[in-house]
């Protein structure tokens, strides 16, 4: 709606620049006048009454975010360390000479990236 009143105001500034120029008379220029003026105020009042949308945080706030969980699980202990794991459903069997540790990696885990654990997880040699 806003791009429209945008538009709306363009062509109004539009149609004056053709009257100056004496392209267009002035009763023709009353009457687009008139008909924009109606779009101009619908548009308005539409405007009004549209519910609004929240605001999407910046790259700035979900950098700051995404920091702010990778201090957290940096720092993790205790229960918040339990917590933590119990998220990622990790699983750790340990017995001597053998560990295995089982959990989910996210799949929607870029290639190459921070949490593309994937590339780094896998089967150790010695584990057959």
């Amino acid at each position: 709606l806003r791009h429209e009143l945008e538009n709306l105001e363009k062509q109004r500034g539009r149609l004056l620049k053709l009257y100056q120029l004496g392209e267009i008379d002035e009763a023709y220029l009353q009457n687009e006048t008139r008909s924009l003026r109606d779009k101009i105020a619908s548009t308005t009042d539409e405007l009004a009454t549209a519910p609004s949308i929240p605001q999407l945080p910046t790259a700035k706030e979900l950098t700051g975010a995404v920091d702010q969980v990778r201090e957290w699980v940096d720092q993790a202990e205790g229960d918040n360390l339990e917590l933590l794991l119990e998220a990622l459903q990790i699983k750790v069997r340990a017995e001597r000479g053998r560990g295995e540790l089982e959990g989910i990696v996210p799949e929607y885990a870029w290639q190459n990236s921070d949490a593309d654990v994937r590339s780094m997880v896998g089967e150790h040699p010695n584990s057959r």
